[in-house]
């Protein structure tokens, strides 16, 4: 590779992430979490972050609902939206 190359193309191929997605994976993959979680605080405050401009760009960004996917159908969408960002340049 050159210099002036971009290592997202070597980063897909490994399957790593840049930090921006890998931070947005973690965010999702927890909020996943907090939706099946039986504590009524932390629904209480998932619910209240569901409504927040946050969450609807982020689970929009990924085209992801929470509450209808998995882990792997997360970690999929996740992968995808960064092939999509790699290969659209």
């Amino acid at each position: 590779m050159n210099v002036w190359e971009s290592l997202k193309e070597l980063q897909l191929l490994s399957e790593c992430l840049v930090f921006k997605q890998i931070y947005n994976l973690k965010k999702l993959l927890f909020l996943h979490k907090l939706v099946r979680i039986n504590n009524s605080v932390l629904k209480d405050c998932y619910d209240l972050f569901s409504h927040s401009v946050e969450f609807t760009l982020l689970c929009y960004s990924f085209y992801i609902a929470l509450d209808l996917c998995s882990e792997v159908d997360i970690r999929s969408k996740v992968f995808s939206v960064f092939n999509h960002i790699v290969h659209s340049r």
